[in-house]
């Protein structure tokens, strides 16, 4: 409910995050009480992280339709007054829009809980470890496909910290404490990566076995037809086997796919999904007009990046109206 009255209606979501803000010195700090949220068999975080990542990926949920004709019906309540106008509106502003208003929850969420950690209120109650506990967290779920809106939070924490120990004017224990956190997600994510980078054979493993799938469901289909053809596409199936791009499109077609299939047992999946696909979109928009800049500052031959770029930008458009 949580999340659809914060996704529905704008006004409401500065009152929900002061509520969650205000609330944070009441949480439980007793390690068996502490994550209650289940992540899987073995890991679990907090309530309030689950909730605040819900609240910030369902800010990019996208309606089914873009840039459809208005309707004729009688006039809607608030909520779906604003579902009605989204729809009207060109869809690439419709999902920048939304991924900048993303981006500034994040934030102010972000800065009013660092905030805290530098200075105690009245009772005394010291915000650090519930930071800790929060960056931890995200420290946990920035792998996980479900919770794309962890990666953001890390991203926009540490150029937060980055400015607070570089301003002179910032308290000195806040300048402390955000090198210490700053160090401890540098680390983490330093061996995260260098994780990742040991299972490239698992990714190799699982894009192979969909290639096959895949060749094996148009041969069915193409039976009847000549097999003359076959080794130009087999050839062409090589170099897109070697091109960078090709394989992590794939595989963010895989987590689309998954994200969808998913979504009946649990909708905050579908949140993640339009998030995914905002987030893309958005970084390949910025590529195109970074490259373009680029090309036309020097007499150098324009590449075909922008091209390929803008392509991406079509699938990842139509993706999101596929559930």
């Amino acid at each position: 409910m949580v999340t659809t009255i914060f996704s529905r209606y704008d006004k409401h979501r500065r009152l929900l995050l002061d509520d969650i803000l205000a609330s944070i010195a009441r949480l439980p700090s007793s390690k068996r009480s502490l994550r209650s949220f289940r992540l899987s068999a073995e890991q679990h975080i907090q309530m309030l992280t689950a909730l605040v990542l819900q609240l910030i990926q369902c800010v990019l949920c996208l309606p089914e339709k873009l840039g459809s004709p208005p309707s004729n019906s009688n006039q809607p309540e608030e909520g779906e007054a604003n579902v009605a106008n989204v729809q009207n509106m060109d869809p690439e502003v419709v999902v920048a829009t939304r991924y900048d208003t993303a981006v500034r929850t994040a934030v102010n969420f972000l800065s009013v809980f660092l905030a805290k950690c530098g200075v105690k209120n009245n009772e005394e109650v010291d915000y650090r470890p519930l930071f800790e506990n929060f960056v931890q967290d995200l420290l946990s779920t920035v792998n996980k496909p479900e919770w794309p809106a962890a990666e953001l939070l890390l991203s926009l924490l540490g150029k937060l910290l980055v400015q607070n120990f570089s301003n002179k004017n910032v308290d000195m224990s806040l300048r402390v404490v955000s090198l210490e956190y700053l160090g401890v997600v540098a680390a983490r994510l330093r061996r995260d990566a260098v994780t990742s980078q040991l299972r490239t054979d698992t990714i190799d493993q699982l894009l192979k076995q969909v290639r096959e799938d895949t060749n094996n469901d148009s041969a069915e289909e193409t039976k009847p037809k000549k097999h003359k053809k076959k080794k130009k596409g087999g050839d062409k199936e090589n170099e897109k086997e070697n091109n960078p791009e090709d394989r992590i499109q794939l595989l963010q077609s895989l987590l689309l796919d998954y994200l969808a299939v998913s979504s009946p047992s649990d909708p905050a999946l579908l949140h993640a999904r339009h998030f995914y696909v905002a987030q893309w979109y958005m970084e390949a928009s910025s590529d195109i007009t970074r490259k373009t800049s680029n090309n036309t500052g020097g007499d150098a031959p324009q590449s075909d990046e922008p091209k390929k770029e803008e392509k991406f930008q079509k699938q990842t458009k139509t993706a999101t109206l596929r559930k």
